[in-house]
This record gives C-alpha cells, sequence and structure tokens, in this order.
C-alpha cells in the first residue's frame, strides 16, 4: 500500500503518499485507483509499466506550497468527471498531506458543503498532517470564497 493511502470518500476518493513501487501500483490497481492526480514536481515514471492502464492529471506544484485556484479547478473537475463514471481517483503528492490535503479539503468544501475552517478540520480528523503550511490552509479558504462568489451568479461552480 503506498504510504498515507486512505480513503476520502470510500470507492471514490483516496489520498496518498508518492506510488514509486510496482506493489503499491498494484495495490492502486487492486482497489481499483487507475485515475491519479499527481502534484509533484516529477512524473511517475513507474507507470510506464503498467502503459494504458491508468490516466493522470500532472499538476506541476512545488513541495509546501499550494495548488493555484485553476489547478484546484482542474483538479475537482477531474475528480467529478471520473467519480461520475464511477472511476475512483487518488490525489498524490511526496507524502500525501500538504499539496494533497489541499486538494481533498477544496473538495470537501465543495461537496459536503463544508467551509473551510470546517473542511480543514474533518480532513485532519481523517489524515492527519493533512495542509500542511498557512498558504494551503488560505488556498482552501480562497477556494471557499471562489465558490461563493460563483454560486451567485451560476449554478455551474
Amino acid at each position: 500500500m503506498p504510504k498515507n493511502f486512505s480513503w476520502v470518500v470510500d470507492n471514490r476518493l483516496a489520498g496518498l503518499g508518492w506510488p514509486g513501487t510496482i506493489e503499491e501500483i498494484q495495490f492502486l490497481k487492486k482497489v481499483g485507483v487507475k485515475r491519479l492526480i499527481s502534484l509533484t514536481e516529477s512524473r511517475l515514471e513507474i507507470l510506464q509499466k503498467f502503459p494504458g492502464e491508468f490516466v493522470v492529471l500532472f499538476c506541476k506544484v512545488q513541495d509546501f506550497t499550494p495548488p493555484t485556484l485553476h489547478q484546484i479547478k482542474e483538479c475537482i473537475a477531474f475528480i467529478e468527471k471520473h467519480n461520475d463514471l464511477y472511476e475512483p481517483v487518488g490525489v498524490h503528492c511526496a507524502h500525501g498531506c500538504g499539496r494533497t490535503g489541499t486538494v481533498l479539503a477544496c473538495y470537501m468544501v465543495k461537496h459536503f458543503k463544508l467551509t473551510a475552517t470546517a473542511s480543514l478540520e474533518t480532513l485532519r480528523g481523517m489524515r492527519p498532517g493533512s495542509v500542511e503550511t498557512e498558504e494551503q490552509e488560505n488556498m482552501v479558504k480562497m477556494y471557499e470564497e471562489y465558490l461563493r462568489s460563483t454560486s451567485d451568479t451560476s449554478n455551474n461552480n
């Protein structure tokens, strides 16, 4: 099992650390996670050993920084698209904490209708160590504000 693997939404959305071994990739396949969001600066070269089996959204995010608002929206859209097809999605960075936690917390803000503060508290209860920096916390708050501002003008947020 990849380090720090856990379901945030059973059989739909998981967080994890870098899946760097064949055994870790096989575990992901076994639990149905063949859709990945990679929030690292390096690509998952090991996936070349599994041609055509995984779909990966690569969002280059420097360690200890948050994804941009554009990247958050892109990640949420990827999760929604694949969950609509009943395809579980795994979100990873190096350790599955900061960058991964930021995306997961934003997902919770949107899909569980939580405030940023409640989302962070809930996620940290499920996945201790999630969202490591003030900048990452601020991105979750910014995403909440973005959703609030767009919900006044559109139902497609």
